[in-house]
């Protein structure tokens, strides 16, 4: 039975695609994101899928292209990390940005990577995954270690990589206006985790993902990029959006 809840949520999504649309005609977004979002929140709305397959024609093996790991999926599950101690761990190179002297250093890196994604966003795709650094005393399942490794569902950006490496560099500013907004004491600080990137040098096409530390606990909206305002939260998300407009120029706008 519908609750008065569900129709909240209903109407929020409905309102969601117009800002969507709204954005689209303002020239804000392409017409690939628009169609990507909108497919998304289609799917939250009518409970089907239009950005998956179905789970009969997945095939999963390692060695898999971002393309087949994007194209390819089952229905996504929410789950805890798994055990990753039979998954066999593969080289990758890792990618750092440094904001002080904006170049970006790199080292090689092991990881194991889950081979089904436990969530989605309107952009991405996430995987849990462990990751070990050269030196560090390899503990399966040890929290230090764990990571998400999130894919792009658009087929365009895992061919033009640079937009990996993107994300990472604005997230990396995100967290510098967190740390400036935190000097003006708000009553709750806000921080953003560290982002790096992924070249997983023993997969064909040496796909890229972008990576960030694993967070339990269930996920919360706060604003978005389609005009999406969460009316149950605190003010101070909203607060920090604004000063991040406000402190460079008109141009930068950190959501949460």
């Amino acid at each position: 039975m519908a609750t008065i809840k569900d129709g909240v949520e209903h109407d929020t999504k409905w309102c969601n695609l117009q800002n969507l649309k709204k954005l689209l005609t303002d020239g804000l977004i392409t017409q690939t994101e628009y169609s990507m979002r909108r497919n998304q929140l289609i799917d939250e709305l009518t409970g089907t899928s239009l950005t998956t397959l179905a789970a009969s024609q997945y095939k999963r093996r390692r060695g898999s292209s971002a393309s087949d790991m994007v194209q390819n999926l089952p229905a996504i599950i929410p789950k805890p990390p798994p055990d990753f101690t039979d998954f066999p761990a593969e080289k990758s190179i890792k990618y750092v940005y440094d904001l002080k002297t904006r170049e970006w250093t790199s080292k090689e890196v092991n990881l194991k990577l889950d081979t089904v994604p436990f969530s989605r966003g309107s952009l991405r795709v996430v995987y849990h995954m462990e990751m070990e650094e050269p030196g560090e005393i390899e503990v399966a399942g040890e929290a230090k270690n764990r990571y998400v490794a999130k894919i792009s569902m658009n087929p365009s950006d895992n061919k033009n990589k640079k937009v990996y490496f993107r994300d990472v560099e604005t997230q990396t500013i995100a967290k510098y206006y967190a740390e400036k907004f935190n000097q003006y004491h708000p009553p709750k600080k806000v921080d953003f985790i560290k982002a790096c990137v992924l070249e997983l040098i023993q997969r064909e096409g040496n796909p890229i993902v972008g990576v960030e530390k694993f967070i339990p606990g269930p996920y919360r909206k706060h604003n978005s990029n389609f005009g999406y305002v969460s009316d149950e939260e605190r003010n101070t998300p909203q607060a920090f959006s604004h000063f991040s407009w406000e402190v460079h120029p008109h141009q930068p706008l950190a959501l949460l």
